[in-house]
This record gives structure tokens, C-alpha cells and sequence, in this order.
């Protein structure tokens, strides 16, 4: 099978034959006029006083053949796409040919925003007839339907955008209503009972535990109830270095920071606790048994600005140098 590019200049084949025989030595293989047409056709005549028009010309330019024509000889050409012939050997090789539209079908489908990149090849495009069948819409039933579904689906968002807003109008009331418990502490005593036992409460998790980094230890171990020791360089393992969050679902918590609690914990949220230059680096864990309650994708200004407070507290009762 051949692919030869097929030209029409709307008036001015010849000129363009001349042209590309001047500058690239193409060779006029056939060329045939309207006058010359052994079968004319009305529906394709061209204007009147175009029979010298040339209907039909093959050049050849080197190995490359090209087909020209002045198809409706108006004498302003202009660009409006491009065709192909395709030369077939036989008559099995041109049905295989016409699978061509199997391919244009399987682009549109692919690529479904087609039209609407190029609105102008509507006005070229014939519509289905008004008229009903099995699987035969007309253009204007098939939008209306098209709009439904699009209104739908906008209508459906708008329900996930709402709830979402409320669930996070929700997580920053809890957020601020722990930050506000830690504050209200009246020793440190106190804030580290809050930190251990009320905001799991108000957080609405299963556990949330308070860790620091302790020289004298080799292993994690409880030094107080929702308080535990780490061993130096633990929190950059738990976190990762450099890291001020983590967030973890659909696997079991750290046993390192959660202890005995780690059983039910499903997802975590481990926030970094730098409290000070000279301190230790500690650990804000946080636990619950829902997988999706944190992942990697959800927002973590609100559980860093949490962790803050509990810094700023810890600093404030101990009174450790920033």
C-alpha cells in the first residue's frame, strides 16, 4: 500500500506545478482537465469558465508522488486540512483499508475532548436524523442527556465538598480545643496528664502518648503512664530526619511509641517535639484504630500546629532555653 499526499489548490494547480518544477524538478506524470472528463458530473462541476481547470494531476518529485488538483477552482486557497490517497493493490487490501474508521473511532474514544478542541469540524460533520431507532439519538438529546449526567456528577462533588468541609471544620474545632486544654494546665504535672489521657478524648482517638529521647536508656520503656523513653537518634528512625510529621495507615503503630496500646492502632500521626537547643527530641504519637483516619495525603498544618503548643508548654514549665 502507498500514502501519497493529495493537494488542492482551489484555481491555481498549475502555478504550483510550475513552481515545484522550477525549484525542485518535479515531473508531470499525468495531468487531466475538466474539459477532458470522460464521465462529468454535474454535482462536481466546477464554476463556469473554470474547463481548463485541472482536475487531476500526478507529479513525481524524486521517489515521492504527488497528487494535485484545482478542486472547486474559487482562486483563494486557504488551509483547511490535508488529505491522503491511498493506492491499494487489490480489492482485500482496500477492505483492510477501510478499517480506517475503526481507527477513528477508537481515537474519539480515547481521546473524548476531541471536539471541543476543535469546535470548527462540527460544521463539517453531518448529525444522526431527528428520527428514533435502537442506539440513534440526535445531537440535541444526546447533550441534554450529556448535561444531566454532568449536572449529576457536579451535584455529587458538591455533596463530597460539603461533607469534607465539615469534617474539617470539625478536626480544627478538636485540634483548638486541645490546644486550649494544654494551656489551661496549672503545672507540668498536669499538661502531661492532658497530653496522655484528655486529647484522645477530645481528638477522638484511641491513644496518644508523649516521647522523648533519654540517654541513660538502650531500649523504649514506659517512664510514666502515656510517657516513653527513647533511646538517643530514635525519633529521626520514627520520623525520618529532617522530618517535622508522619503519617501512617493501614498498619499496625509503633510499638516504640505507643507501648502496650499498640494493638488497636491502625493509623498514626508521630509529630516531632523539638524542645529546645540543650533538650531532647521527643515524639507526639498519635493513635486510632480507623485505617483512613490519617494518610499521607491528609493536610498537617492543624496536628504541627498542635505540636507546637505542647512545645511551647513543655518549654514554659520547665523552663528550657529556646
Amino acid at each position: 500500500m502507498q500514502v501519497q499526499p493529495y493537494l488542492s489548490f482551489d484555481g491555481r494547480c498549475e502555478e504550483a506545478i510550475e513552481f515545484y518544477r522550477k525549484a525542485l524538478g518535479a515531473e508531470v506524470m499525468m495531468m487531466m482537465r475538466f474539459k477532458d472528463n470522460p464521465e462529468p458530473n454535474e454535482d462536481c462541476a466546477p464554476p463556469p469558465g473554470s474547463e481548463n481547470k485541472v482536475m487531476h494531476a500526478s507529479l513525481r518529485i524524486g521517489e515521492a508522488r504527488l497528487l494535485a488538483s484545482d478542486g472547486r477552482c474559487s482562486g483563494k486557497p486557504s488551509f483547511q486540512g490535508f488529505s491522503l490517497s491511498l493506492d491499494a493493490k487489490d480489492e482485500a487490501e482496500a477492505t483492510r483499508n477501510a478499517s480506517g474508521e475503526a481507527a477513528v473511532v477508537s481515537y474519539l474514544r480515547a481521546h473524548p475532548d476531541f471536539l471541543a478542541r476543535h469546535p470548527e469540524l462540527l460544521r463539517l460533520l453531518t448529525p444522526p436524523a431527528n428520527s428514533g431507532g435502537d442506539n440513534v439519538y440526535d445531537f440535541q438529546t444526546f447533550m441534554i442527556d450529556r448535561l444531566r449526567a454532568e449536572i449529576d456528577a457536579a451535584q455529587a462533588n458538591n455533596r463530597d465538598l460539603l461533607i469534607t468541609s465539615r469534617e474539617n471544620l470539625a478536626g480544627q474545632r478538636r485540634v483548638h480545643d486541645a490546644g486550649l486544654a494544654l494551656l489551661r494546665a496549672t503545672d507540668f504535672q498536669q499538661l502531661v496528664h492532658i497530653t496522655t489521657t484528655d486529647l484522645a478524648v477530645l481528638l477522638d482517638l484511641d491513644v496518644v502518648t508523649l516521647c522523648v529521647e533519654v540517654a541513660e536508656t538502650q531500649l523504649p520503656h514506659a517512664v510514666a503512664g502515656g510517657v516513653f523513653a527513647l533511646q538517643p537518634g530514635a525519633v529521626d528512625e520514627l520520623i525520618g530526619p529532617g522530618r517535622a510529621i508522619l503519617l501512617a495507615r493501614n498498619r499496625p503503630g509503633e510499638r516504640a511509641a505507643f507501648g502496650s496500646a499498640t494493638g488497636p492502632v491502625r493509623s498514626s500521626a508521630l509529630i516531632r517535639l523539638r524542645f529546645g537547643s540543650r533538650a531532647p527530641a521527643g515524639i507526639l504519637a498519635l493513635g486510632s484504630r480507623r485505617d483512613e483516619m490519617f494518610h499521607p495525603g491528609k493536610g498537617t498544618e492543624l496536628l504541627c500546629f498542635l505540636g507546637r503548643v505542647l512545645e511551647l508548654c513543655v518549654r514554659a514549665w520547665l523552663d528550657l532555653p529556646d
